[in-house]
């Protein structure tokens, strides 16, 4: 998909007219999928040597050159946040700026700008916009995480059977990686702001400055988030012993109820003449003050609210 900037505005144009523009047309956009970048390279008209070297850059960063400028920017996925990253590589001069990335970010991409509405459009503008939807994009990863993680702690709180410390280890790495993505970004942007070859105009720069403290400020949550895991882990752990408690305590009470017939059955096992043996209503006395006392002590428990 190519766009045209003209008096400011974007506007969707037919591919083979983006190739040389038009004459009214201020500066062309483009997003193409990262599999074409080499067959591009040359209709496009973009000056790259070793175009290989650049689309397996292992971090995100920005390369320098005397007309043009390349970055490559790292992002993720929720649904794949260890297994899988996502990559865009940015190629921009004065009057270009082409998108190259994978057909499912492409394809976000091409609804997020076509309806995405400014008043005022340039090129630094429309680099400002990606890393301001990859800001909200990650802003709404961390919200998903912190329901999570809320949601886990009060079904807790309700005793429900589920493999929390399975979840939270998850969840714990999750945030790891993410915060290795939420740190690239942020010095990205600052290699950006800083460059000596104005990247970025001074009236971008401002903007790019508020995108950074976003990302600064995310990066927080993510400390935040890893504190939530703790203390969810301390209430998953206070819970387990909770339980471990309870079974104790009903071991205990059943242990002192059955304690006083131990001593009685132990006494009267014993290999010795017993004088009550000689009663007629010896055996029905005994089993009487053995229920005696096993209903006292159930009594007792009863209202000492043990049980």
């Amino acid at each position: 998909m190519i766009f045209e900037i003209r008096e400011e505005k974007l506007k969707l144009i037919d591919n083979k007219v983006a190739i040389k523009g038009t004459e009214e047309a201020e500066a062309t956009f483009a997003l193409l999928p990262i599999e074409s970048l080499p067959d591009v390279i040359e209709e496009f008209q973009i000056d790259v040597e070793n175009i290989d070297e650049v689309v397996k850059w292992s971090l995100s960063n920005v390369d320098h050159h005397n007309n043009f400028d390349i970055l490559h920017i790292d992002l993720v996925k929720l649904q794949h946040l260890v297994t899988k990253r996502h990559k865009i590589i940015a190629y921009k001069t004065d009057s270009k700026l082409y998108f190259f990335a994978d057909e499912s970010i492409i394809k976000e991409l091409e609804v997020f700008f076509q309806e995405e509405r400014h008043p005022r459009y340039n090129l630094d503008k429309l680099l400002f916009l990606l890393f301001k939807k990859i800001g909200s994009d990650y802003s709404e990863m961390l919200n998903t995480l912190e329901e999570k993680l809320t949601k886990m702690e009060e079904d807790m709180l309700q005793f429900k059977e589920l493999n929390y410390l399975k979840s939270l280890m998850l969840i714990r790495h999750s945030l790891i990686d993410f915060n290795k993505y939420i740190d690239i970004t942020h010095d990205l942007i600052e290699d950006m702001l800083l460059d000596e070859n104005s990247l970025i105009s001074d009236e971008g720069s401002v903007e790019f400055s508020a995108v950074m403290r976003k990302f600064e400020r995310l990066a927080s949550r993510v400390l935040v988030l890893k504190d939530l895991i703790s203390q969810v882990r301390g209430t998953y752990q206070a819970q387990e012993d909770l339980k471990l408690n309870q079974i104790m305590k009903i071991f205990t009470v059943i242990t002192s109820i059955f304690l006083p017939l131990t001593v009685i059955t132990s006494w009267y096992g014993m290999n010795l003449k017993m004088p009550e043996f000689q009663l007629e209503y010896g055996y029905p006395l005994v089993i009487s003050g053995i229920l005696v006392v096993v209903l006292s002590t159930i009594a007792l428990f009863k209202k000492k609210k043990w049980f």
